[in-house]
């Protein structure tokens, strides 16, 4: 719940990688605590032989 805060927005494709900032498309809400976590692992998306590195689905974001 976001106890009337708004949630930052995480890019999915991300800046550095040029990754549009505003697109509808491209910007996730998400909690704070989640949005850290995101932060946090985004170095081992770019690291050789992470679990990050393998192929994921085409939209990992949706259902």
């Amino acid at each position: 719940m976001s106890q009337g805060k708004n949630w930052p927005g995480h890019h999915i494709f991300d800046l550095a990688h040029g990754g549009p900032p505003v697109a509808r498309d491209n910007v996730l809400p998400v909690p704070t605590d989640v949005h850290k976590v995101f932060n946090a692992e985004y170095p081992a998306c770019y690291a050789g032989g992470s679990q990050w590195s393998t192929p994921g689905p085409s939209h990992p974001y949706v259902d």
